[in-house]
């Protein structure tokens, strides 16, 4: 049962983003330029992202010996909506400048959570590759007490696990797309206060999410992401009117 549900998670993480894109290509929702965008924003936020969180936890502020538990999980929180905000803005902004559109927002929201869950999938479909080889043949790989009981917990992992991650994953790409649509929103409306809201909202989200991981486990964080998800629905739907269509952006004059 655990093989088959980690086979259902690699496809949602790994398909579901290119299944979702090519849905709204139908559907003539932005562009296949804007969805590599979006891709583009968040892997060039990780070039800060990811060393930054290093240098914390370097100088002790996260990890063992760093601050207090919750104060690790809000600066986390606050680390990923600093980083993919910020850049989220600036490649709509400068790079894709007729992204303009509601439909564009979804697009590159698609892309820019879709490379998220495409990242990740490609981790835990790495890790799911190895745990196959250490269990087959554990003997000839040399392992010591540590990584056997590491191999013996994932495979004595529910079979539930591997869905709730994909589960989140799809959660995630929903978020992206919400957050999408308010920088969209701050540009079409020259509102940049707005992006602080993207922000904000990047962080609570991700501070409810590992909060609730930390003090009561996955399953609670994937509930706790999904009471985030009305929220971001009801940005996706509402922001239609703040942002508009592409013909109305063209009639307007907005999309240049």
């Amino acid at each position: 049962m655990l093989i088959a549900a980690v086979l259902v998670q690699l496809a949602v993480m790994l398909g579901a983003p290119i299944g979702i894109a090519f849905a709204m290509r139908r559907a003539a929702w932005g562009s296949w330029p804007v969805v590599g965008a979006g891709a583009f924003a968040w892997m060039s936020s990780q070039v800060v992202h990811m060393p930054l969180n290093e240098v914390l936890e370097a100088v002790r502020v996260l990890g063992p010996g760093g601050l207090p538990s919750y104060a690790q999980v809000a600066i986390l929180a606050a680390t990923a909506g600093l980083c993919e905000e910020p850049a989220r803005y600036l490649v709509l902004r400068f790079v894709v400048r007729r992204a303009r559109s509601h439909g564009d927002a979804l697009a590159f929201g698609v892309g820019h959570g879709g490379i998220e869950s495409m990242f990740f999938g490609l981790l835990a479909g790495s890790a799911f590759l190895q745990m196959i080889a250490a269990r087959d043949a554990p003997a000839a790989m040399g392992l010591d007490a540590t990584q056997s009981a590491a191999i013996a917990a994932y495979w004595a992992s529910p079979a539930g696990a591997p869905l709730l991650a994909a589960l989140e994953r799809l959660m995630a790409i929903t978020f992206h797309v919400s957050a999408s649509c308010l920088v969209v929103a701050a540009i079409t409306r020259r509102a940049p206060w707005i992006v602080l809201v993207s922000i904000v909202w990047h962080t609570v989200a991700n501070f409810v999410a590992v909060g609730a991981l930390r003090a009561w486990g996955a399953v609670a964080s994937e509930v706790a992401l999904l009471g985030c998800m009305p929220v971001a629905v009801a940005i996706i739907v509402l922001s239609r009117s703040w942002v508009g269509s592409s013909s109305e952006l063209e009639r307007s004059g907005q999309r240049t």
